[in-house]
């Protein structure tokens, strides 16, 4: 019973970033051989999850979108959080360890924007989303069951990464840059079924839907 969710809340959404295609491609093509998850979830970061039961209504081509109550009030958060650049960290992949034969493998960004945001929008929808927990972005990229296989996944994201980027300077630090500039609120219909966009918010002056 500990675990039991508050009558307002749903794992069937959540309130994510959603990495853009430029970026998307290198992580993909390891979380399709490491992520159980793949199929269902999309490359993000969890901002809020579980989030809001019941988020969207049918638009007039039955497609669900995002409640208008939800959409402003995400809106009224976000307004004054303007689109940052963050990075996230190839070098040194994270790694959290469930139990021995039970991990999972993230990649981290530089900066604490994220976190900011977070706080934001957890502060706005308090009454909704009680804190539990200290939040970490995570952007995950696959399980393992030992360190020999949290190592393989690292080094695959490392190669997949330096592949995309072909241009990049050997020196560097190797990272996937990102301007976050939108949240948007995913939902899947059953518990089996892919989660999918149901309505996006644009961040400082673009505070409003993007779809």
């Amino acid at each position: 019973m500990a675990n039991r969710l508050p009558q307002e809340l749903s794992r069937k959404c959540a309130l994510v970033l959603l990495p853009p295609p430029s970026i998307t491609a290198p992580i993909d093509a390891v979380r399709r051989l490491h992520d159980k998850q793949f199929n269902r979830w999309p490359t993000h970061i969890n901002l809020l999850y579980p989030f809001v039961r019941v988020p969207s209504i049918p638009n007039d081509k039955n497609e669900p979108t995002l409640k208008e109550d939800i959409r402003a009030r995400i809106e009224d958060i976000t307004r004054n959080i303007p689109p940052t650049q963050v990075s996230l960290d190839i070098d040194t992949p994270c790694c959290s360890m469930h139990s021995m034969k039970r991990y999972s493998v993230w990649l981290s960004p530089t900066t604490q924007f994220i976190q900011t945001l977070q706080a934001a929008l957890e502060a706005g929808f308090k009454k909704r989303h009680p804190n539990t927990r200290t939040f970490q972005p995570r952007l995950g990229i696959g399980h393992a069951h030992s360190g020999d296989g949290v190592d393989r996944i690292q080094a695959e994201i490392q190669n997949s990464v330096r592949n995309h980027l072909k241009d990049r300077d050997e020196n560097a630090p190797l990272v996937l840059d990102w301007l976050i500039d939108r949240v948007s609120v995913i939902e899947c219909k059953e518990s089996w079924d892919r989660f999918e966009i149901i309505g996006t918010v644009g961040l400082g002056e673009q505070a409003r839907h993007l779809s």
